[in-house]
């Protein structure tokens, strides 16, 4: 590649070094020769800049990172339209070209520790996946399918003039409709004033659900991420607590009673009662998962069927169960006993699953805290560094302090993430038969 009219922007010289080792290269290096006029200001300033960033020597891809930032991009347009016009002597163009240069070599030596950083963080994939995949497996989590049978089930048996109407030509898209809807937005004001984690944006997104001339909603994650207009109905969202906790507070809709699931390979047939918990896990991030009990009639817990039957009751089957068998006093008192044992046990495992995944997370966040701080200081030291103004060496202590400050202030509340707690709430009860076919 023979390069006779160098641009300003190194960026556009990695790219035509890029194309050209793209487009049907087969050899093991590339000779690039640059042609430039000796003893001009374009020279000088050229060879400063490059020389700087290795463009030249090593490994291309990381410039637009680099370049495309909006001060560095802008410093390069002032330094030619500079030196065009003629306005700066030599020894102020070499001045700017050389604070250019440090600044993109600044900037490359943050990139590479970043980049080293995403090495070690990644490394934590495994971590992550396998705890993901775990509870996609199990089913344990809430998917949006449910969040709409919570919905459908509260508003028939509460808000029967209240309705779900879906989108003719988004599906998973809706809107709420009907003569109640100021009901169902009463429901969610009465939760709000009594719930202590309530914020400004809760009462617009309970409003904004509502509203006449309010966005379409969705449960489904896929579609608010494709469209951010929206309203995204979570198991955080206002209507989704305010209902949860009526149904906490009213027996009436506590679900208790038979039901029938298919076979699987995890769920011999059979019957059991079920104990079904709601789990939620306050860490570096919160999340709602379900774990199950399933205990024979002689008080022995199903561990296979227990790991499956959150996923399998949401296809479950309403059956009617002999109650003689299965509702004796000891019997049920016996299950209980050995449920609530084998969920004991599985909260204290996940608590030490989640400080384990906490721990990975917080080292990572503070690496790159301590990365970012000693950048901060190293660059208040050298601006200190001969400084002999006494105004600007005061300023310049106290930037240190209030930049010490912070990052103590910062390292302590990442630490504090490494806490993980597991609270357990019993929401359904009952008797299971795995059916045989």
């Amino acid at each position: 590649m023979f390069n006779y009219d160098l641009p300003w922007n190194p960026m556009r010289v990695e790219q035509r070094i890029g194309r050209l080792d793209r487009y049907g290269q087969r050899a093991d290096s590339i000779q690039i020769l640059n042609l430039v006029v000796p003893d001009t200001i374009e020279g000088r300033i050229f060879y400063r800049l490059y020389d700087r960033i290795n463009i030249f020597r090593e490994a291309i891809g990381d410039l637009e990172a680099i370049l495309g930032d909006a001060q560095l991009g802008r410093g390069l347009i002032e330094l030619k339209r500079e030196v065009v016009f003629g306005a700066l002597t030599p020894q102020e163009e070499d001045r700017k070209a050389e604070l250019i240069a440090r600044a993109i070599e600044q900037k490359k030596m943050e990139l590479e520790e970043f980049d080293e950083l995403s090495r070690r963080f990644v490394g934590q994939d495994e971590v992550f996946g396998e705890r993901f995949h775990d509870i996609e497996r199990g089913n344990r989590y809430i998917a949006p399918e449910e969040l709409r049978t919570l919905v459908t089930t509260f508003l028939t048996r509460e808000l029967p003039g209240v309705r779900i109407v879906d989108s003719k030509d988004r599906p998973g898209v809706f809107r709420f409709a009907g003569r109640d809807l100021d009901a169902l937005h009463e429901v969610m004001r009465d939760h709000l004033l009594k719930d202590p984690q309530t914020t400004h944006s809760s009462w617009t997104a309970a409003a904004r659900l509502v509203a006449a001339d309010g966005p379409e909603a969705t449960f489904d994650a896929r579609h608010a991420v494709a469209d951010r207009r929206l309203e995204f109905v979570t198991i955080s969202h206002p209507l989704i607590r305010a209902i949860t906790a009526r149904l906490g507070e009213d027996s009436r809709l506590s679900p208790v009673g038979s039901v029938r699931v298919r076979r699987t390979d995890d769920a011999e047939p059979g019957r059991r009662l079920f104990f079904l918990f709601r789990a939620a896990i306050e860490g570096i991030k919160p999340e709602v998962e379900f774990v199950a009990a399933a205990v024979s009639v002689d008080g022995e817990v199903d561990v296979a069927l227990s790991q499956t039957l959150p996923g399998l009751l949401a296809s479950a089957e309403e059956w009617t169960c002999d109650p003689e068998d299965w509702l004796r006093e000891e019997v049920v008192t016996t299950a209980e006993r050995a449920a609530f044992t084998y969920v004991e046990r599985w909260r204290a495992a996940r608590e030490e699953e989640g400080r384990r995944f906490a721990d990975a997370v917080v080292e990572a966040q503070l690496e790159s805290l301590r990365l970012g701080f000693e950048r901060r200081i190293a660059r208040i030291d050298a601006r200190e560094e001969g400084q002999e103004n006494e105004r600007m060496l005061r300023l310049l202590r106290g930037q240190r302090r209030n930049t010490e400050r912070r990052y103590e202030r910062k390292r302590a509340e990442i630490e504090r993430k490494r806490d993980v707690a597991v609270g357990l709430d019993l929401v359904a009860v009952g008797v299971v038969d795995v059916a045989a076919g």
